[in-house]
């Protein structure tokens, strides 16, 4: 799934995602169970992405490949 220009999310096989934010500039999820992966080739300046988890939260604020595991 798209979630801004340059920023993807993958998610695993039974895995559940919650949308809590999805603008441009401000996304939110929270990855409920299961597994998901964020992957960013270009993160436009300005722009908060967060991905929320029982265990804590993970502010993403560069280029790279991003693994979660709820489970």
């Amino acid at each position: 799934m798209l979630l801004t220009p340059g920023a993807f999310l993958r998610i695993g096989h039974n895995s559940e995602v919650v949308m809590q934010s999805l603008s441009l500039t401000n996304v939110q999820m929270q990855v409920v169970h299961g597994s998901a992966m964020v992957e960013v080739a270009d993160l436009v300046k300005g722009t908060t992405m967060q991905v929320n988890m029982n265990s804590g939260t993970a502010q993403i604020e560069k280029r790279g490949l991003y693994g979660f595991d709820a489970d």
